[in-house]
């Protein structure tokens, strides 16, 4: 039954994670912590957006968006 129907975690067509959230909390994080290397910012970014919902997408996924929000 789960199959027929999104989950409401999915934004639009087949993606699972809210891109849109994910570079808001990155811009944020990266403000915040401006020292902090990609890496480290990627991980609090998993930290953060699986606080809020179930689960972050891979660090190679992130690496990829990040790549197309800049």
């Amino acid at each position: 039954m789960q199959r027929l129907w999104r989950s409401v975690d999915e934004v639009d067509g087949r993606s699972k994670y809210d891109w849109a959230a994910l570079q808001k909390i990155y811009g944020d994080l990266q403000t915040q912590n401006p020292k902090m290397t990609k890496n480290e910012l990627i991980l609090e970014l998993q930290g953060t957006f699986e606080n809020r919902r179930k689960k972050a997408p891979s660090r190679s996924t992130i690496q990829n968006k990040i790549k197309t929000w800049s």
